[in-house]
């Protein structure tokens, strides 16, 4: 049986913070497969 998770509706992160959120990981996903070490900046 899947465990429920009830999280109250003033908690939850708008569309846009997922958004950059997503961005960030994608931006930090592709230094790691290149191996690149450096400074990751979100405009």
């Amino acid at each position: 049986m899947p465990m429920k998770y009830f999280t109250p509706e003033e908690m939850k992160p708008s569309k846009k913070t997922l958004d950059l959120i997503r961005e960030f990981a994608h931006s930090y996903q592709v230094m790691k497969m290149n191996a690149r070490n450096g400074k990751l900046c979100l405009n």
